[in-house]
């Protein structure tokens, strides 16, 4: 879901640039601090649950301190 969202962050954005050369008109489009840092963290976000279920896969279902099962 975040490769969704960090892909309608960009798509509007490389649309602008490419109609601005196709125009030869200035849109005033162009990547903003704050888009680069919401793609960092939807980008973050995803990679830490990417990771968390890659050890609940590896813990085969089993929860802590169930040792004995």
């Amino acid at each position: 879901m975040a490769k969704f969202m960090i892909v309608a962050l960009i798509l509007p954005t490389c649309g602008g640039i490419i109609f601005e050369k196709i125009l030869y008109t200035d849109l005033d489009v162009g990547f903003e601090l704050f888009d680069v840092i919401q793609i960092l963290f939807l980008f973050g976000i995803s990679y830490i649950f990417e990771y968390e279920y890659e050890i609940q896969r590896d813990s085969k279902g089993k929860m802590y301190g169930d040792e004995n099962e």
